[in-house]
């Protein structure tokens, strides 16, 4: 159930203080600089008090400069504790962001601010207050317009793996190929940041050994997991082709790496576009740089998608674009296959049809070639487009925003 919350700051404006105090009934008023609230169910608010509530907005967030916190603001309470304004809009308040009335910036925030609450930190230094003070200042300007477009790109990868529930709370990595006149480095994500919290300029810069040679906005401190740059590294290393590299651990994919050459690329449409895959023995969480020597040997020179057995599953791509799509395809056709697998033993007469492979192989052909400006690249942009308006309309609750 919603509740409607009233704040109400010291009130000077005798008129609107009865407005509200006829239609919603007793208002509590605050000592200067505090703020309380009151709850009140199931309460009507007419057109009136709507179109105050608008008029005070409107001054709130006007350049003039006023004098004193002589406002008020109706809000929805939501279910899941957000303050929402009335038709459904476009900022979020939060309680904290109130404690100080005179601040105009801290009544009405840009538009997805982060809601954090006072909270004790085992680390202080991993706090939300310090983190997002480093994540808020944006280095792109120091990079050429090449590596500031990769940033961007595998940054908002970042946020869609997110989105997706790609997630492993702070593990894996997608990585990306830069040039730096005569150097290759790579960009890599912050061993400590969750996914949701990326930036352009958070992207920590190294070689191919995992050495840091550009820290990004957070300094040094998060650093990056050496260990978990071996796969990266061993494709980097042995494939010029590939500028970028995904990995993840979403379930319908590491479950179907757990059954001996498990992918059906004959068995969808959606699979058929992911080719051919390569196969690689667990040898355990990939800490050995040993193993990189047998990764590259398993992947082969050609293809760009790498089955981890007992693990999850990597894709290759000359683009962050590529990389990205064949990402996206690849777990829509593993949930299909889970879904057709479990259809199939609840039949007692069950069959999964697969197409010939060379229908696969005319449609692997026929997708890759949709687009002029190359796979995946047409189909990121729409997604990086995706996320900027769930910034503008604030949907997301991510800040700051990833081209930072």
């Amino acid at each position: 159930m919603k509740k409607l919350l009233v704040l109400v700051s010291l009130v000077e404006s005798r008129e609107c203080f009865q407005a509200c105090s006829e239609e919603l009934g007793s208002v509590h008023r605050s000592e200067p600089f505090k703020v309380q609230w009151k709850k009140m169910m199931n309460v009507t608010v007419d057109e009136s008090v709507r179109n105050i509530r608008k008029e005070i907005v409107e001054m709130m967030t006007s350049d003039q400069t006023w004098e004193s916190a002589d406002a008020f603001v109706l809000g929805m309470r939501d279910v899941d504790g957000e303050f929402v304004w009335f038709e459904d809009e476009e900022m979020i308040l939060d309680a904290d962001l109130l404690s100080n009335l005179c601040k105009r910036s801290l009544i009405i925030s840009r538009k997805i601010r982060p809601k954090a609450r006072p909270a004790l930190f085992a680390f202080p230094k991993y706090s939300t207050e310090n983190v997002l003070k480093l994540l808020s200042v944006s280095h792109l300007d120091k990079y050429s317009p090449e590596e500031q477009l990769v940033r961007t790109e595998l940054a908002a990868c970042y946020r869609l793996f997110d989105l997706f529930g790609w997630t492993d709370t702070i593990y894996g990595h997608l990585t990306a190929r830069v040039i730096n006149g005569d150097k290759e480095h790579f960009l890599i994500n912050p061993f400590g940041l969750h996914y949701s919290e990326i930036t352009a300029s958070s992207l920590v810069k190294v070689d191919i050994n995992g050495e840091i040679v550009d820290p990004g906005s957070t300094g040094d401190l998060f650093g990056i997991n050496r260990a978990g740059y071996v796969i990266h590294s061993a494709v980097h290393e042995a494939r010029d082709d590939i500028s970028c590299v995904m990995h993840m651990h979403y379930a319908p994919c590491a479950g179907l790496s757990c059954i001996e050459n498990g992918f059906l690329k004959a068995l969808s449409q959606t699979s058929s576009i992911i080719g051919d895959v390569a196969y690689h023995k667990s040898e355990g969480i990939a800490v050995n740089a040993k193993e990189r020597k047998r990764l590259q040997q398993d992947l082969g020179s050609k293809k760009k998608i790498l089955v981890l057995e007992n693990h999850g599953v990597v894709t290759c791509g000359e683009s962050v674009g590529e990389a990205f799509l064949s990402m996206f395809i690849l777990a829509e056709a593993c949930k299909i296959q889970s879904e057709a697998m479990c259809m199939k033993n609840g039949m007692p007469n069950g069959k999964m049809i697969q197409v010939d492979e060379s229908i696969a192989d005319k449609s692997f052909d026929i997708a890759h070639g949709f687009t002029k400006e190359g796979f995946g690249r047409k189909e990121l942009c729409t997604y990086m487009r995706y996320l900027d308006y769930l910034f503008e309309s604030g949907k997301t609750s991510y800040v700051p925003h990833y081209r930072t």
